[in-house]
């Protein structure tokens, strides 16, 4: 097995990262604002803050917030616009936080949607997703020439030896059928010539599904019981294919597409891991099956305001929540009772995020979902402990 570290400008946010995040003093600025990994478009970033941080400084003042104070906190996001090591070193999507005295910046492989948040606290929501899929997958490289398998997380790519597997479309089907294998030479554009009976077509999907069928033995034996997505590389019609003839349970449903043998490892890490973050979020989540079985029961609430008490009160098992828009309100310091506001001021927060870093702190589990998913008329809901 041989490592390869890989600089995909991503920063990894962990679930202490976010309920660290909770716990910070406003007033609270939350930027986000998509980005670009390379191209003209780099120098686009600069501006776009530029512009979303006078959106920040024209909410602040019309909170009457001090100019102080004010300074304080846009102070790192100034200083951010000019540095030009930084916008040559971006992801897909950047998300900014910062309060007086504190500053976080995460670049993430997510197309953030542009927004600007001034609250009592900041918000959270819009990375949740990312900080909650801190998983393995793996890539599978496939080419007629040239066979590979990496496991990857967010911040490295490691090649995974296959051993006797056959790494060529020449090597796999002399395995295959060594005496009456078709006669076919390699073409450079990732094409075969074929030399047999038949028509093309047929003959080119068998010996195709001849060589993946191949593959996929050395692909299964060498993951054993792993279960990670397993994302491939390949030229588009591969990917139907290779879901055609694999025994792996957990294909990805898309494919970084093109020949693969152009791409280095980090290039196929990051085209692999943009796939893997723009899956809906916990579709398939056990937890989604556990809520619905419970409504009724006493043992589930989806009203925000009973979301936040049981959570505030340690009582939220797994906290279910999806992308609708801010619940804007407040808890009362001194009763612990859940006001909500029809409109954001200075000392509102979005409820579902105050939902989501209490029930960090207190052991729970945050799933991400989507509204059809869930089924609930707030977009939030949970499972109780008792």
């Amino acid at each position: 097995m041989s490592e390869i570290r890989v600089d995909a400008d991503v920063d990894v946010l962990s679930v202490a990262d976010v309920m660290s995040l909770g716990t910070a003093e406003g007033p609270c600025v939350s930027i986000y604002m998509p980005t670009h990994r390379s191209g003209r478009e780099t120098l686009q970033g600069p501006v776009r803050l530029r512009n979303l941080i006078n959106t920040a400084r024209s909410e602040l003042s019309g909170f009457d917030v001090a100019e102080t104070i004010i300074e304080a906190i846009l102070a790192p996001l100034e200083s951010l616009v000019d540095d030009r090591g930084f916008w040559q070193h971006t992801a897909d999507g950047l998300g900014l936080f910062s309060s007086a005295g504190r500053f976080e910046r995460y670049r993430v492989p997510l197309p953030l949607t542009e927004e600007v948040v001034v609250a009592s606290s900041f918000r959270v929501r819009p990375l949740l997703s990312f900080a909650s899929r801190d998983e393995t997958f793996f890539v599978l490289s496939l080419s007629q020439n040239a066979v590979q398998l990496f496991e990857a997380t967010r911040s490295a790519i490691t090649m995974l030896d296959l051993g006797s597997t056959a790494t060529s479309m020449d090597d796999a089907l002399v395995l295959e059928d060594p005496e009456r294998r078709l006669q076919f030479r390699s073409t450079g554009g990732g094409g075969v010539e074929f030399h047999g009976h038949g028509t093309g077509a047929e003959l080119d999907k068998t010996t195709i599904q001849r060589f993946l069928r191949v593959v996929d033995r050395g692909v299964c034996e060498r993951l054993g019981e792993a279960r990670g997505p397993l994302v491939l590389a390949c030229v588009d019609y591969y990917l139907p294919l290779y879901r055609s003839v694999t025994r792996y349970p957990n294909v990805f449903d898309a494919a970084v597409t093109g020949n693969p043998e152009r791409r280095s490892p980090a290039e196929l890490h990051a085209d692999a891991l943009r796939l893997i973050e723009s899956r809906p979020g916990g579709v398939d989540h056990p937890a989604i099956d556990r809520y619905r079985a419970g409504v009724g029961t006493g043992t589930t609430v989806s009203a925000i305001a009973d979301v936040v008490t049981r959570a505030r009160e340690g009582r939220v098992d797994t906290l279910l929540v999806t992308d609708v828009p801010p619940v804007w309100g407040r808890v009362a310091p001194d009763t612990g009772t859940v006001v909500t506001s029809p409109r954001a001021s200075i000392d509102d927060e979005d409820l579902i995020d105050r939902a989501v870093f209490e029930t960090l702190a207190t052991g729970g589990e945050v799933v991400v979902t989507d509204v059809a998913t869930l089924g609930t008329a707030t977009g939030v809901a949970a499972t109780l402990r008792y």
